[in-house]
C-alpha cells in the first residue's frame, strides 16, 4: 500500500483527528490495484471513513460510514465490493452491528450481486444469547473459489440456505434448512443436489 497523507489535529475544541490521502499501488489477499482515496476523521471515540478504492477501470471497494470504538459498533451507509472483474456486491441497505467477543450483535446486514445474496440480522456468536438469522439466496459458490483458488478452487453450485439461532451459545437452538444444485467439490462431489433441513437442541441433531 503507498499513500500519501495529510494529517489535521486541531489545537482546541474536542478531540479530533483528520486523515485526507491518496493511495497508490495497493493489494488486498492476493488480488492488485492501481489507486484510491481514503479520507478518515476522529472525533473522540468515533472514527468516521470514506474510502475509494480502484482496480484499473473498475472501482473495487466504495465504503463510508462509521466505527464508535467505545461501542464496537459499526455503521457503513454505503457499501460496493467488487474484488474480481467478475463480482460486485451491494448493501441495499445501510449495514449495522455491534461486534462482541466471537461474533456480532444487532446485525443488519443485506448484500446482493448477479451472484446471489447474503443477509445476516440479530445476535449470533459464541457467547451470549443467540436471536438471529443468515439466509442465503441463489448464492453461487464459485464465488468463494474465485476468492480463495488455493483452498476451495474447485467449488462450485448454487445454495438457498436459511439458518436460524436461538437460545444461548451454551445452550442452542438451531434450525438449518439448505437447497444446494449442482455443488461440485474438487477430489469429491460431483454435480450433487441436496435439499433438506435439520434442528439442533438439547446437544442432539433432529
Amino acid at each position: 500500500l503507498n499513500a500519501v497523507l495529510d494529517v489535521d489535529v486541531p489545537t482546541d475544541g474536542p478531540l479530533t483527528v483528520d486523515v485526507d490521502g491518496d493511495i497508490g499501488a495497493w493489494s488486498a489477499s492476493g488480488f492488485p490495484g492501481t489507486s484510491g482515496e481514503m479520507d478518515l476523521r476522529m472525533v473522540d471515540s468515533t472514527l468516521i471513513f470514506d474510502v475509494d478504492l480502484a482496480a484499473w477501470s473498475r472501482q473495487a471497494l466504495l465504503a463510508s460510514g462509521s466505527y464508535d470504538l467505545d461501542k464496537s459498533e459499526v455503521r457503513v451507509d454505503e457499501l460496493i465490493a467488487s474484488p474480481t472483474p467478475r463480482q460486485r456486491w451491494v448493501a441495499t441497505e445501510a449495514v449495522h452491528l455491534v461486534l462482541t467477543d466471537g461474533g456480532v450483535a444487532d446485525a443488519n446486514v443485506f448484500i446482493e450481486s448477479p451472484h446471489g445474496s447474503l443477509s445476516v440480522e440479530g445476535d449470533l456468536g459464541m457467547t451470549g444469547e443467540l436471536d438471529g438469522q443468515v439466509v442465503l439466496r441463489q448464492f453461487q459458490l464459485d464465488t468463494i473459489a474465485e476468492l480463495f483458488p488455493d483452498q476451495v478452487g474447485g467449488l462450485a453450485g448454487v445454495v438457498d440456505l436459511d439458518l436460524i439461532a436461538s437460545g444461548s451459545a451454551k445452550d442452542p437452538v438451531v434450525a438449518l434448512a439448505v437447497d444446494a444444485r449442482g455443488i461440485w467439490v474438487e477430489a469429491g462431489a460431483r454435480s450433487l443436489d441436496v435439499a433438506g433441513g435439520v434442528e439442533a437442541f438439547d446437544d442432539a441433531v433432529h
